[in-house]
């Protein structure tokens, strides 16, 4: 049933998120998930389009597990605090009960499509404009 909802659903892609590359700089479409069920719901169920992701916003830092049931797509999160990356992982749908853990505090994740996140790396500058 968690399924069908979660593809049945609509995100709204209306957040821009850059990040500051030694490479220049990268831009994406997002959705922006700052409540507790939009946060858990995240990605699941979607398929992104290019240059898109989701934005899963904390009030606080705190330390995350992120893991992938009901996703259609591998997908990288990029684990962000201060406005800056401080850690990245590619998650796989192919094994959706594995918990990826972000190793320090972060207030901020972009999920999005692995092809689009060659480049960024520690200590990026990431803005995000809702």
């Amino acid at each position: 049933m968690l399924r069908k909802f979660a593809e049945s659903r609509q995100l709204d892609y209306s957040s821009i998120v850059m990040i500051e590359t030694k490479a220049g700089i990268k831009n994406y479409v997002c959705a922006y998930c700052d409540t507790e069920l939009s946060r858990q719901m995240g990605l699941m169920g979607q398929r992104l389009p290019p240059h898109h992701g989701a934005v899963l916003a904390y009030p606080e830092p705190v330390l995350m597990s992120l893991w992938m049931k009901n996703c259609l797509q591998p997908l990288v999160a990029v684990f962000i605090a201060d406005d800056r990356v401080v850690h990245a992982c590619t998650m796989d749908h192919n094994d959706p009960n594995r918990l990826h853990h972000c190793p320090t505090f972060a207030t901020t994740v972009l999920e999005m499509n692995p092809s689009e996140a060659d480049g960024i790396a520690l200590g990026d500058i990431v803005r995000i404009f809702k």
